[in-house]
């Protein structure tokens, strides 16, 4: 890695912000974008935020475009928070490889975001599209639309309203979508839309809170194997995975495959 560092958290306009952009617009001039960008990295203040000045970074088929994330208005929103001296701003010329631009916000900035955002809590936006594809390169591409996805869109509007309702602190709140790669046969899982309480490590968890309530992590042990003991009315051994001639980690990969593959060839595969 070039500077040595890390990764940093990817800019992600995860919150509803049309009731604080008059504020924000007040207070600084920030147009909706720059309010959603001040929102989002004050969220995380102590994590660095990256972001892209290249255009090709924003060029997605329209069912994923969002209004407020474009180049013109992202750069443009960034630019005027360096401008104002209200964020940490290393930026980095349109196709320097290896690294984005990355942001984070001056003291200043995080007492402003607080004090307007003071009177409500906070409201995660899905994003537009809520079942995503991608191509064998990781960029998002288009499809045609099923009663398929319908359904899927329709189970993700709940969760993702259920998880406004939870009233999750702000660094890690964000909606959840589901995405495929190269078709709708390959993976599907649910996946929350950037830093989020899905990415948490484990000391983190131990003082998560939902609605000002401390939560448990229960952890069953072999939960399928140990499922299908009980279905079968058998004794459960010790480690289910231990399968001799077999490493316990290939047994336990092996194990789960068969278990929950639909077909042989699905498992093979």
């Amino acid at each position: 890695m070039e500077d040595g560092r890390e990764h940093d958290r990817p800019l992600s306009l995860r919150f509803q912000t049309k009731r604080y952009a008059p504020a924000f617009k007040d207070a600084l001039g920030l147009s909706p974008t720059g309010t959603a960008i001040a929102i989002d990295i004050c969220s995380r203040p102590d994590s660095p935020t990256s972001y892209s000045r290249t255009r090709c970074h924003y060029i997605k088929p329209l069912r994923y475009r969002n209004p407020l994330y474009t180049l013109d208005k992202v750069i443009g929103s960034v630019d005027r928070l360096d401008a104002l001296g209200l964020i940490d701003h290393d930026k980095r010329a349109p196709g320097e490889r290896g690294w984005q631009s990355t942001m984070s916000p001056r003291s200043d900035l995080i007492d402003i975001t607080r004090s307007i955002l003071r009177d409500g809590p906070m409201v995660i936006l899905p994003p537009k599209e809520l079942v995503l594809l991608k191509d064998g390169d990781g960029d998002l591409i288009d499809y045609r639309d099923t009663r398929v996805q319908e359904r899927q869109r329709k189970n993700l509007r709940t969760y993702n309203e259920a998880l406004s309702a939870a009233q999750l602190p702000p660094r890690i709140a964000a909606p959840v979508v589901r995405i495929y790669n190269e078709d709708f046969g390959r993976n599907g899982r649910f996946y929350a839309m950037g830093d989020s309480w899905q990415n948490l490590k484990r000391a983190a968890r131990l003082d998560l809170q939902i609605a000002g309530e401390p939560v448990v992590e229960l952890d069953f042990k072999t939960l399928h194997p140990a499922m299908l003991y009980a279905d079968a009315g058998a004794t459960i051994p010790e480690d289910c995975y231990d399968i001799p001639p077999w490493e316990r980690d290939l047994a336990k990969v092996g194990l789960l495959t068969i278990i929950n593959a639909p077909t042989e060839a699905r498992a093979r595969g």
